[in-house]
């Protein structure tokens, strides 16, 4: 598959697998001037970062745990490009600009997987 099919079928599956923060992304998207992810594949994924920061700083534990367990498995079985695509354009983005009490409270629900590409990017977050 080449990236931009893999990056529109990774797409689609967020959004079947996560309707409603898929709908919120399509919103913020909306704002920043793009009307869809077809225009800007990893500013979606990187938008639907922002939502999981969202979903963290209103402590929205069930949510953030569906979408980090979402993307934790997705790192596990996607193809490289979609793995590419959860490292720079979504965990790169994860925890950006949150608060370290934020930080503090969403680090143990961060999966290994993500916690890694984390850390190798940004270093172990300060609390």
């Amino acid at each position: 598959m080449d990236n931009d099919r893999d990056i529109r079928k990774f797409i689609k599956t967020i959004r079947r697998a996560l309707p409603d923060a898929a709908a919120e992304t399509d919103d913020i998207m909306r704002k920043r001037g793009f009307d869809s992810e077809a225009d800007a594949g990893s500013l979606w994924v990187e938008a639907f970062a922002d939502v999981t920061n969202m979903c963290i700083r209103r402590r929205d534990q069930d949510e953030v745990r569906k979408q980090l367990d979402f993307f934790c498995k997705q790192l596990d079985q996607g193809t490289d490009t979609v793995k590419n695509y959860i490292d720079v354009s979504y965990v790169e983005n994860l925890m950006w600009d949150l608060a370290p009490k934020d930080k503090k409270w969403v680090w143990p629900l961060i999966p290994e997987n993500l916690k890694k590409l984390y850390v190798t990017m940004w270093g172990k977050p300060i609390f």
